[in-house]
């Protein structure tokens, strides 16, 4: 995918470039996309992949507010979380916005995406916590695993999770 290409493959300097170049491609195409049709979903998730720019998580932000939301791309529960995920990420959104759509989201599903989404927030302290639980002898149940393995390492995390790939091997 084109994400593990920027992540694992792109020259780091000229990785935020890509990035960019993904996000104002992703939202040109899904701006010239069929209303409400699968392609402009998939675009607007791959919009909310590769958003890093402060105009661009603004841009989230207002879908996520119900702000000047394409003309029929559905702001459901899934785009809510994948919404608010992106924020998180970026440093755009907290703790707080994070259990205010669990809040909405009362179900095992929900519980998963918020397990995820406070596993994306981008401090050491965070990351520290999350790795203690997820090496710990007590390992969490699988779905719980899953979500902080996911929110644990993102793209636009690389620096800050780099300390821990020594760990990992050892």
């Amino acid at each position: 995918s084109v994400s593990t290409a920027l992540t694992s493959y792109a020259d780091p300097d000229w990785a935020p470039t890509g990035w960019a170049e993904l996000a104002r491609t992703a939202r040109t195409t899904l701006g010239a996309a069929a209303a409400g049709s699968g392609l402009q979903l998939a675009w607007a998730r791959t919009y909310a992949a590769a958003a890093r720019s402060d105009e661009d998580l603004a841009v989230l932000r207002g879908w996520l507010d119900g702000v000047n939301v394409p003309d029929g791309l559905a702001i459901d529960t899934g785009m809510r979380w994948t919404l608010l995920q992106a924020l998180v990420a970026n440093g755009a959104a907290g703790i707080e916005e994070i259990e205010a759509e669990l809040a909405r989201d009362r179900t095992a599903s929900g519980e998963r995406e918020a397990a995820y989404a406070r596993a994306l927030i981008p401090t050491p302290e965070n990351k520290a916590a999350v790795w203690r639980e997820l090496t710990s002898p007590e390992a969490p149940p699988n779905w719980r695993s899953r979500a902080l393995l996911q929110g644990f390492q993102h793209p636009a995390q690389v620096d800050l999770t780099a300390p821990y790939v020594a760990k990992f091997f050892e």
